[in-house]
């Protein structure tokens, strides 16, 4: 175990109970430390879990307290040394969740607590411990995805797509490049489920967002937004692909029936809006309703301009 001549450090009050705290701290899963709190930081302690957690030797930490400072990600580490200072100023415990390089291993998260404890002489220390949440942030990675996502065709759901596409119009607005919104309606989805069972019906959305992804490029946002209808945002479109895409896509689905050749034939109507920033300004919501009137023109088989 590392120490800087711990015992003229500790004063009586941590000396009597030092061994029972070493007992604890050696046998959690957290990295854990004891740092003077005055202006001249000492390391006091650190536990052998800094090892295998940063790839540093306890001796690397005794001999630079700040050490764990340099192995901050740059695009954290001034939030982190804010907080810091604010929770010392004001005696606040400090927490904080922030992502660290450390030496020989991959990036990963962790969770940092520091908080002063007193001995029964007055002597304040801060204890500090250091866990791997990387996990923890994985997990909910996974679950925010999660959210934005239709879970029966992997395709971004209404939700997700209304974020993305605010910020893809808020850029096609500030670069003065056009963009194309598309509704897709899949008609007469309530007979497939009617004639041939719920699953087919669920095979015609999945082969429609699998058509959707092999005939628009990785860019644009693909979305089912509930029930037979799916929306795409097209970025960086001209007026001409407005027409060009449909075709495509109907050229697409021909294809994809000859090759599936379910029972039924698969089919949907599209409203397609091109927008020009540089000469209308119309909200998401505004160029979505003009979409939706346009497929549901088509859908009637009324002309469509």
């Amino acid at each position: 175990m590392s120490t800087v001549d711990e015992t003229s450090v500790l004063g009586s009050g941590f000396q009597q109970e030092s061994l029972f705290f070493k007992a604890i701290v050696e046998g959690a899963l957290s990295a854990s430390y004891l740092i003077t709190a005055g202006a001249t930081e000492q390391m006091v302690y650190v536990s052998p879990q800094v090892e295998p957690l940063f790839g540093l030797s306890q001796d690397d930490w005794m001999r630079r307290p700040r050490l764990w400072v340099d192995m901050i990600h740059a695009d954290d580490v001034g939030r982190v040394l804010h907080d810091l200072a604010t929770a010392k100023s004001t005696g606040e415990p400090f927490r904080s969740e922030y992502r660290v390089i450390p030496k020989s291993r991959d990036m990963l998260w962790v969770e940092h607590r520091l908080a002063p404890i007193t001995g029964e002489d007055g002597e304040t220390l801060l204890l500090g411990t250091l866990s791997d949440i990387s996990f923890r942030k994985q997990v909910e990675d996974a679950l925010r995805e999660l959210a934005f996502l239709d879970e029966l065709t992997g395709l971004y759901n209404l939700r997700g797509f209304l974020g993305l596409a605010e910020q893809q119009l808020t850029l096609t607005k500030r670069t003065g490049r056009g963009a194309l919104l598309l509704l897709v309606d899949v008609d007469d989805l309530k007979v497939i489920n009617d004639s041939f069972g719920h699953h087919e019906g669920d095979q015609a959305l999945r082969d429609v967002a699998d058509l959707l992804r092999h005939s628009f490029r990785g860019t644009d946002i693909l979305a089912r937004h509930g029930g037979d209808e799916f929306g795409i945002w097209a970025v960086e479109a001209d007026p001409e692909s407005c027409e060009m895409l449909q075709t495509r896509l109907y050229r697409n689905l021909e294809i994809m029936i000859e090759a599936t050749k379910r029972p039924y034939r698969l089919s949907f109507s599209v409203g397609a809006v091109f927008f020009d920033p540089t000469r209308e300004n119309l909200s998401l919501r505004a160029l979505m309703e003009r979409a939706d009137s346009l497929m549901y023109d088509r859908k009637r088989g009324r002309p469509v301009a």
